[in-house]
This record gives C-alpha cells, structure tokens and sequence, in this order.
C-alpha cells in the first residue's frame, strides 16, 4: 500500500496597508497539501451492500463558564482589542469543512471494500435513499465528526499594525460511526473515538494584519506592558505564519490515527455479526 505523500509549500506574501508611520512587516506563511484518501487492495467479494453517507460534521465550543486566571483575562481583553486570537476552527470549516468528511467517507469505503463489502457512496442523507435500495442493503453507516481546534499557552504582541501571535493548538472532539439496519434505521451499535485521546498538538504562529484605528498601547496600558514583556523574548522580525500548516498536520494526524482505530472495528468478521439482527429487523419490519 502506498505511503501518504505530505508536500510543503512556503509561500511568501507582503500585505500592504496605509495610515501606519511604522514600517510594514512582511508576512510569511507557510502550507502544506492536504492528502487524506487511502488507496484500494484487491480482495474477494462479499454481496452485501453497506451504504456510507456523507459525515455529519458540528464544531465544538468552549465553556463560556470557564474560568480564567488574571494572565488568562488580560489576553482575552488584548484579544478583543486587536480582534481576537486566530480562529482555528473557523478556517477549518472554511477551507477544510468539506475535505475531511470526504476524505474519511473515502476511507470507509476503502476499508470495507478491503473487507470485500460492495459499497454505494452516493447518498448524504438517510432520506435521500431510495426504498427498494433500503429493503436490499446490508448496512447503513453514519459516520459524525464533532471537532474544534482549541488554544493554549497564547501570547501576542503587536508592532504598528502587525499582529504577531504564538500558541499551542490542541484537538479534541470525536469521530462516531452509526451503524443502522437500512430499512427500519434502527441502530445496531455506535463506534466512538475520542480525539483527545492521540495527544495531538502543535506550536504555531500566526502573523496578520490588525485595524490600524485601534492601539492597543492607547486602549488598555496594563495589556501593552504584558504584552511588550512577554514579545520582547518571543517575537522577532521575519516570523512565518505557519497556522495553516499547522491545522494541516493535525487534520492528516486525526485521520491517520483515526483509521488505525478503526480498521479493527470494520473488519469482516465484525461486520458479518450484526447479520442475524439485521435478518430478524427486516422480517418485522411492515411496508
């Protein structure tokens, strides 16, 4: 089976902008490609239909009750000066919102293809499936990504209209798989994996643009002084905006670890179990 193939790409960009006697900073940022799909082996096959549909995906938020240390407040109150710190979570969903479901509904389906399932794709919702293909399908799975990118560790400092940010993201959340009997959609077992559980976190730096209407040497005095103490140490010219390749590296970790979770669970042994229920559900089941 083929290896994954990362390839990096580093981008270099100035972002211009006027009114800000200070001389601008050129921001550099960094990508990487995101590859996820799994390629096919070729094995015997088993004629039963297992239907896969699109991923359901929902972002996690974060406690509004949690509480914060005095460092932790007066970050958050230089964040709501300068507009806040990087949304990871937003630029997931913007850019990534729709490749990761794809690529591991792609994976499903390589998985139990491996396992000599026949595998139709072709539907997002259980609606969406016609009867007689309810009637004649073996299984239904649903699978649902809940994720979010939180922060740690985040220190800021700002230098005419250029923000400089640097931080720990972390990941949490979970992937579940539903496994329902297609014609009645009852639900024959749920398999979970909790995404805290692979530790995945990196160091990243985000370098961006601020409005040059707002100081916040001039807005809140005591967060300029944490600020300058703790930018004097961390930050330097020239710094490279990594927080896309940052999220890039911890999307393709979640589905590498994922699909080493999960394999084992997708096997056919696993899911041949369920066969008797499905037979008894079917043959209740009133049209």
């Amino acid at each position: 089976m083929k290896k994954k193939i990362i390839s990096s790409i580093i981008v270099a960009s100035i972002l211009l902008t006027s009114g800000c006697a200070e001389p601008k900073t050129p921001i550099y940022r960094e990508t990487l490609k995101l590859n996820l799909v799994e390629p096919l082996d070729n094995v015997k096959r088993i004629d039963k239909t297992i239907i896969i549909l699109k991923p359901e995906i929902k972002t996690l938020k974060t406690s509004k009750h949690q509480r914060m240390d005095f460092r932790s407040q007066i970050l958050r109150m230089q964040a709501n000066i300068t507009g806040g710190s990087y949304n990871f979570n937003k630029a997931f969903v913007q850019s990534y919102g729709n490749i990761l479901p794809n690529a591991l509904k792609d994976d499903l389906s390589d998985i139990l293809s491996n396992e000599g399932f026949i595998i139709n794709d072709e539907y997002d919702s259980y609606d969406d499936i016609d009867f007689s293909l309810k009637k004649d399908a073996y299984l239904i799975i649903k699978p649902v990504i809940e994720i979010s990118f939180p922060t740690v560790n985040v220190n800021k400092e700002t230098t005419g209209d250029t923000l400089y940010e640097t931080g720990i993201l972390n990941t949490t959340g979970y992937i579940k798989l539903k496994l329902l009997e297609p014609l009645s959609k009852t639900q024959l077992s749920v398999k979970k994996i909790n995404l805290s559980n692979f530790n995945i976190n990196y160091n990243y730096a985000s370098v961006r643009k601020i409005d040059s209407g707002y100081s916040h040497s001039s807005a809140f005095g005591i967060g300029t002084a944490i600020g300058k103490s703790i930018g004097s140490s961390l930050f330097g010219k020239n710094i490279k905006d990594n927080t896309e390749t940052i999220l890039i590296k911890a999307l393709n970790k979640i589905e590498n670890n994922v699909i080493i979770k999960i394999k084992p669970r997708l096997q056919k042994m696993n899911i041949l179990s369920y066969e008797e229920n499905i037979l008894e559900i079917k043959s209740k089941k009133r049209y």
